[in-house]
């Protein structure tokens, strides 16, 4: 296993199941490629329930390492699950203004089987604290390719 930089955390447990790891934040997958910088970055958000979240994971992950999603991906922990009880799982595009490749991401994650409602937020906004209602920067309806523009 190779330690990665999380969140203020080192992790070495980005080989475990989320559901399995207490004593850090995330866990991640990366793909081969240029990465993710906080200025341009993005990630469309999954919210995914604990008896769910480490299959889910596990598809996210082999998808990211082989880059048929973003640039990277990351699964909050059982250390990070949020009060609901609800897993987030992070699918990272390079450029939220590059609508064609925020797209391609999409649509790979619908045919994946991640048919609900999904939200993309800018990492600019999230490190400027920008949380909740409002804060996502595209939105696709349950079954939808379509994207919309919220802000």
């Amino acid at each position: 296993m190779t330690a990665k930089e999380s969140d203020g955390m080192d992790s070495l447990r980005d080989e475990d199941p989320p559901s399995e790891v207490h004593d850090a934040p995330w866990v991640r997958a990366l793909r081969i490629g240029p990465m993710k910088d906080d200025v341009r970055s993005g990630k469309w958000l999954l919210f995914v329930s604990n008896d769910d979240v480490d299959e889910v994971w596990s598809r996210i992950k082999t998808a990211t390492e082989a880059s048929r999603l973003g640039s990277e991906a990351k699964a909050a922990t059982a250390a990070n699950q949020n009060s609901r009880g609800k897993h987030v799982i992070c699918v990272y595009t390079l450029d939220w203004q590059n609508q064609e490749d925020v797209g391609r991401v999409l649509r790979e994650l619908r045919r994946m089987g991640f048919a609900g409602r999904v939200s993309y937020k800018r990492d600019s906004d999230t490190l400027a604290g920008v949380y909740g209602s409002g804060a996502a920067t595209y939105v696709s309806q349950p079954d939808s390719v379509d994207i919309e523009l919220r802000s």
